[in-house]
């Protein structure tokens, strides 16, 4: 029935399945799936976005984000957000991808993966055209921590890429700005003003200048009060590093 002022009620709320669900364009089918699962609310169907656009390096582009566990017919856990990417590019090929965030009271985390059949070159500028020699490129990301008993904490990363250009050719803003790509294994216990820290790092991407720890250990001590109003700093380090 019409609400006040002219406007239409609907379902605001509940949950739905659908089996042999297809995205339709003008009344024509341009994507099938079996069974979906999920949420009925204002933001939550199983289409996240659909983009198109045409440029020089990627040609025309179509890029799909799905809401990953409406696909699978599950129920969101609390505190997740999933994301599966289908996307297709005329002047390189299909790619796919998954992207899930997470936050509880004791962890948060994020992993992110994307990997392209790619039959196209990439243009980086001025006396950078070489080309990756994989058919098959990607990249593999996984950034968590945990927040143990008695005052400790633990990250892991993991990060893969299949060549050096990758990162910068399909996600430039992350290139120019983002964290390093890294892979470590990070142990922090903090209490007060002293912290003592263990750090694991691994060079698993060769064509990159980065740090090995093996290990490194390191404890730290800030506005620790001394006599005659005298404030004592310290940070000591030992470890293998190269």
């Amino acid at each position: 029935p019409p609400e006040r002022g002219g406007g239409r009620a609907g379902i605001r709320a509940g949950s739905f399945r659908i089996k042999d669900a297809t995205l339709n364009v003008s009344g024509r089918p341009i994507a099938y799936w079996p069974f979906i699962r999920g949420d009925v609310d204002t933001s939550e169907t199983a289409v996240q976005s659909v983009r198109t656009g045409f440029s020089d390096d990627f040609g025309l582009e179509l890029e799909t984000k799905w809401h990953l566990f409406n696909l699978l017919g599950l129920e969101t856990p609390k505190g997740f957000q999933a994301t599966l990417a289908l996307d297709y590019f005329s002047e390189r090929g299909p790619a796919a991808g998954v992207d899930v965030d997470y936050e509880r009271d004791r962890y948060f985390g994020m992993l992110k993966n994307y990997f392209i059949v790619d039959g196209g070159e990439d243009s980086l500028g001025r006396e950078r055209e070489d080309t990756s020699q994989h058919d098959v490129r990607g990249r593999f990301l996984v950034r968590h921590r945990q927040y143990l008993e008695d005052d400790w904490q633990i990250s892991l990363e993991l990060s893969y890429l299949s060549d050096k250009s990758f990162l910068e050719e399909f996600f430039e803003k992350e290139f120019d700005t983002g964290k390093e790509q890294e892979t470590l294994l990070y142990l922090k216990k903090q209490r007060d003003n002293w912290a003592f820290t263990a750090a694991l790092q691994a060079r698993i991407l060769d064509f990159t200048t980065q740090t090995e720890r093996t290990p490194d250990f390191s404890l730290h001590l800030a506005g620790e009060s001394l006599a005659n109003g005298a404030t004592w700093f310290s940070e000591n380090r030992a470890g293998i590093v190269r």
